[in-house]
């Protein structure tokens, strides 16, 4: 036992460099509840690297150069309200965006964006199995607004954030880390995939005490693709996906607890009448998108008068779904130069099959289903807006082979 863990951790060693190590101890300040929280910490690291990568650049995509270059036109045409600060925002965006975003090619770029892929990846798999453990200790690290002070030992609802802030940050943490998990499965031979298989199944079982339903959606559809695009023949897709699904029948009886806030999420939700508060988030995305199809109403804005909340004195707004965000921002332009990023790698990863490609596709797909419940893909400032196109980035460089497999 002691040995795989001791394998496994020289493996993330080995595929991350100082600087992604350093950007993840960062980044543990905005995620990790037991640390003092410091916000954008991380942008300071991204910064640095983004201009490295402005300097190192070897090609500049277009697409995703006229996407960076569309983004405040949309705010001169759609003029939205002062108080959402579209402009500091977009700066903001900006400079994550020409680190992670494919917008500078080139293998410097490629380089650092995988080491700090790796340095994430650990980071995720560590604060899930972290987090499982926490739940029988009864740690919860989750941070609550309860009449006006900030309390870190969440008890006063069933959510669960483990050892990190929210349940919706540990959702998509421990979603991401079974699927690193599964990519070392797949690629690692012995008796040290039994110990990936519990590591897995942890990972998973965390995602279920976070009750995030598109969390591991996201991780189970990113999961069926790396294992297609692994498999040398379909009919062991076939075989190995039937083999998944016999197990998890058969060991139904012991998700049941782990499905507790789940299924209390769900009810809650009857109860509303609802999808949440998410339909109504969703129907006023649809409504602005009615109002400018073409370039929308503006970049991270909402439409004021309509009955969404947003936060009056900061601007801050929760969009409810990355795609509608971006039709309702950035109308079908924004929306068609989005899918010309995403489209040209996927293209290009179902047609070179390697263990990394099949990481990345699967990282990839995970974003694309996430999204739909999850309104970060604008959000220049936040680690999952980060997160989202560094998967996209990652995956874009690979249409260049940059690294030998």
């Amino acid at each position: 036992m002691l040995r795989f863990i001791k394998e496994e951790l020289l493996y993330i060693w080995n595929h991350t460099e100082w600087f992604s190590r350093l950007f993840v101890i960062a980044l543990s300040f905005m995620v990790l509840g037991f640390l003092p929280s410091i916000p954008m910490a991380h942008l300071p690291f991204v910064a640095i690297a983004a201009f490295l990568c402005f300097l190192k650049r070897s090609t500049v995509e277009t697409v995703p150069a006229l996407l960076v270059l569309f983004l405040p036109l949309t705010i001169v045409i759609g003029d939205p309200d002062p108080v959402f600060r579209s402009w500091q925002r977009y700066f903001l965006f900006l400079v994550v965006f020409l680190f992670v975003s494919p917008l500078f090619g080139g293998v410097y770029s490629a380089r650092l964006r995988r080491s700090v892929l790796f340095a994430y990846l650990g980071f995720s798999t560590f604060v899930a199995l972290g987090s499982f453990i926490c739940y029988y200790l009864g740690v919860n690290y989750m941070r609550s607004n309860v009449d006006g002070m900030i309390v870190d030992y969440h008890y006063y609802t069933s959510s669960f954030g483990g050892l990190t802030t929210h349940s919706m940050v540990l959702g998509p943490l421990s979603g991401i880390g079974a699927m690193y998990l599964f990519y070392r499965f797949l690629n690692r031979k012995g008796f040290g995939k039994v110990f990936l298989i519990v590591a897995i199944i942890v990972c998973l079982v965390t995602c279920l005490f976070a009750a995030s339903r598109s969390a591991l959606l996201a991780a189970i559809s990113g999961g069926l693709i790396m294992l297609y695009i692994s498999s040398p023949k379909k009919s062991n897709f076939i075989l190995a996906l039937f083999t998944i699904v016999l197990v998890g029948m058969l060991t139904l009886p012991l998700w049941e607890n782990a499905t507790r806030g789940i299924t209390n999420k769900q009810q809650a939700n009857e109860e509303l009448g609802r999808f949440g508060s998410r339909t109504s988030k969703w129907e006023a995305r649809i409504d602005e998108f009615k109002q400018n199809p073409v370039t929308g109403i503006g970049f991270a804005a909402v439409d004021p008068l309509n009955y969404d909340e947003y936060d009056s004195q900061t601007g801050n707004i929760e969009p409810g779904s990355s795609w509608l965000t971006i039709l309702s921002m950035t109308g079908m332009l924004g929306f068609l130069l989005f899918l010309g990023i995403i489209i040209k790698p996927i293209r290009s990863l179902r047609k070179h099959p390697s263990p990394y490609n099949a990481l990345v596709m699967g990282l990839l797909v995970f974003l694309l289903v996430h999204m739909i419940a999850e309104g970060y893909i604008y959000a220049g400032g936040g680690v999952s807006c980060f997160r989202a196109w560094l998967f996209i980035g990652c995956a874009y460089d690979q249409i260049y082979d940059y690294f030998e497999e």
